[in-house]
């Protein structure tokens, strides 16, 4: 528990110094810490792609988290990666059904936003 205070806490830093605004930082942290959490609070720089791929997937499958709320926490996990841990993925090879589904008519879609559902 210790370990992920501290992972959030670097991450708070670099979005202060960048000037984030406080619900995105608010956004981002809960993220980082629901994927941390997702995967047994394991070291997140011994995962990637596979790991995010699984996380995603488990937004959009099981959670059904809106299309555009998974557009930002994939957006905050890539932010926590490349600038908090300095580590280059390539995001282009990350399949994490990141696809809006336009089969399915919009009433029949049940919309929860994604702090909603990410309650661990």
């Amino acid at each position: 528990m210790k370990r992920i205070a501290e992972i959030l806490e670097k991450l708070k830093e670099k979005m202060s110094s960048k000037g984030y605004a406080y619900r995105t930082k608010q956004f981002y942290l809960h993220i980082v810490e629901a994927y941390i959490r997702f995967h047994g609070e394991r070291d997140p720089r011994h995962m990637g792609m596979v790991e995010i791929e699984l996380f995603m997937n488990y937004l959009s499958s099981k959670k059904e988290v809106l299309f555009h709320e998974r557009q930002k926490a994939f957006q905050a996990l890539m932010f926590f990666y490349t600038q908090v841990l300095q580590v280059a993925l390539q995001k282009e090879y990350i399949d994490a059904s990141r696809k809006e589904i336009s089969h399915m008519p919009v009433n029949s879609v049940v919309r929860k936003p994604v702090q909603s559902v990410m309650v661990f």
